[in-house]
């Protein structure tokens, strides 16, 4: 999949457009989300992903701080027509806990996955680390992977 067929569901680079520019209807596929402990951990989880294959323009780690200043921002860019597209289409429920997680200063190591087979390459490739949730957009929609 080349990077112009799917923005990033989280900008916040100089390459991204910028959230108000998105699409009002927006529905990501091909991604792998791991929420891990803090940025240390995702840091070396991003390392170790590296060294099985996938590619620096394959994976973008985000700290909690920098998850929570893109809603912010993505909210007050909002019209009154946007925020209600937003409530009726967008998983609330999953950006709640993506919040959640951002402000106990978890850190979000998104991959581009193209195909399940490349999510579950991922996955395998994130064991040695404490994953504490997964959340993979493939072809039938979004899939939870709480961790214990």
């Amino acid at each position: 999949m080349a990077d112009t067929e799917a923005p990033w569901p989280w900008g916040m680079s100089d390459e991204d457009p910028d959230p108000a520019s998105r699409p009002w209807v927006f529905h990501p596929r091909g991604f792998l989300v791991a929420v891990l402990e803090d940025t240390a951990e995702g840091e070396r989880a991003s390392e170790h992903l590296g060294e099985a294959g996938f590619t620096e323009r394959e994976r973008r780690l985000y700290t909690g701080e920098q998850v929570i200043d893109e809603r912010r921002r993505f909210i007050a860019q909002q019209g009154a027509g946007r925020r209600l597209v937003e409530k009726l289409t967008i998983d609330n429920k999953a950006v709640d806990l993506f919040v959640q997680f951002a402000e106990a200063g978890r850190s979000f190591l998104w991959v581009r996955v193209p195909e399940r087979a490349d999510a579950n390459r991922a996955i395998r490739g994130l064991s040695a680390h404490r994953v504490l949730h997964f959340r993979y957009w493939g072809d039938s929609g979004a899939e939870d992977l709480p961790m214990p």
